[in-house]
């Protein structure tokens, strides 16, 4: 978990980890708390089935109108992001 704790620089405790499938974008909120990363807060927001077809992005306002969802489900810490 070392390796881990090298993501985070001396100003930054937070990591923010964005996963764009075909199916919905997944967005974690990790924090760090002492010696351990907590998970601070995640969300799932579904996209349409037309927005990424074979792993290709056809439709990139959609799928950044889900990212912007996400970040805004996961709370305001996230502003600037």
């Amino acid at each position: 978990m070392d390796e881990l704790f090298g993501l985070f620089n001396k100003k930054t405790s937070t990591l923010v980890g964005v996963d764009i499938g075909s199916s919905a974008v997944k967005l974690v909120v990790l924090n760090r708390d002492k010696n351990d990363i907590v998970l601070d807060s995640y969300a799932v927001v579904n996209l349409p089935p037309a927005a990424i077809i074979d792993g290709h992005l056809q439709e990139l306002g959609v799928v950044a109108d889900a990212i912007e969802k996400a970040v805004k489900i996961c709370g305001s810490k996230l502003s600037c992001a």
